[in-house]
């Protein structure tokens, strides 16, 4: 049985949801709140590809999507290092009851995040919330810990109230060999189709034409796009390697062998072979020799 995400219905009636959310928004939203990764912190890993696979979006939308919810919106922020989102008011709508079972959970939460600006950014929106209740007062003692000026006041917190984190899609190469590989080991555990992405990548920077981070999002698109199968996939980027293309196409047709087509007769385009030839000479001797006979016959 799957883990149960409680939302509010006083959701629909919130008036940036109104006003600002298109419907768009509002499926993402709600998608970031009831997803099957989603933790009782409100912070997990979300890999952006794993969004576009259960969500139905391009990679592209769900960029975009994060782009306008951590910027414009201000309610999540996303790490690109370590793939993890903070939904950053969770806790007000997750917790609905406390108690040891709630406080064990959000530790081994906590536990989990790699990332723990991730934690320092929900512990200032905990503190922001002036909420009483007894477990978040103990969720915002665990957290307390990730925050280095906890005695300073909140002017001079190391977590403002906002960090945006995002960076926008930019045409600019990537420069490190380690983030083109690791955005190509997202894309597929298929270890041969992760090479021949390797490969892909090393013409192109030989042909003075790296790789940009939106360009490997379009590449990795236009692989879907071209092809259903691992396979075929390879295929793609072999004949792109091969030409030193800069895009990937459709695989060219093999040519037929001319040299072993026969001669098409003049009935419906039929392909005439020498044994059809044979036979049709057989066939002519045999009706000769027949009208030969004939004549005979009415000679005698």
């Amino acid at each position: 049985m799957g883990i149960k995400r409680i939302v509010d219905t006083d959701f629909w009636r919130d008036e940036k949801v109104i006003d600002m959310y298109s419907s768009e928004d509002k499926y993402f939203w709600l998608y970031l709140l009831t997803n099957p990764q989603t933790k009782q912190l409100g912070v997990y890993k979300l890999p952006k590809r794993i969004i576009a696979f259960e969500t139905g979006l391009s990679l592209e939308n769900v960029i975009k999507l994060i782009e306008k919810f951590q910027n414009t919106y201000q309610t999540i922020i996303y790490s690109e290092e370590t793939q993890e989102i903070a939904i950053l008011n969770y806790l007000k709508y997750s917790i609905i009851k406390g108690g040891k079972p709630v406080i064990d959970c959000i530790e081994k939460d906590i536990k989990q995040v790699k990332n723990t600006n991730l934690l320092k950014a929900v512990y200032r929106k905990i503190i922001d919330g002036n909420d009483e209740r007894d477990t978040f007062k103990k969720i915002q003692e665990m957290l307390s810990i990730y925050n280095d000026n906890d005695n300073d006041n909140d002017n001079d917190s190391i977590v403002p109230r906002f960090v945006p984190r995002f960076v926008p899609i930019e045409e600019k190469p990537l420069n490190s060999s380690n983030k083109v590989t690791k955005m190509f080991d997202d894309y597929s555990e298929n270890t041969d189709l992760r090479q021949a992405l390797r490969d892909y990548s090393q013409m192109r920077n030989k042909i003075k034409a790296p790789l940009t981070e939106r360009a490997v999002t379009l590449l990795l698109n236009k692989l879907d796009a071209l092809a259903s199968t691992d396979d075929l996939k390879i295929k793609l980027l072999e004949q792109a390697i091969m030409s030193n293309w800069k895009s990937l196409y459709p695989l060219k047709e093999e040519k037929q062998d001319k040299s072993k087509q026969g001669k098409p007769n003049k009935f419906h385009n039929f392909i005439q072979s020498d044994d059809n030839q044979d036979l049709e000479a057989m066939a002519r001797k045999r009706f000769e020799k027949l009208i030969q006979g004939k004549k005979k016959e009415g000679e005698d």
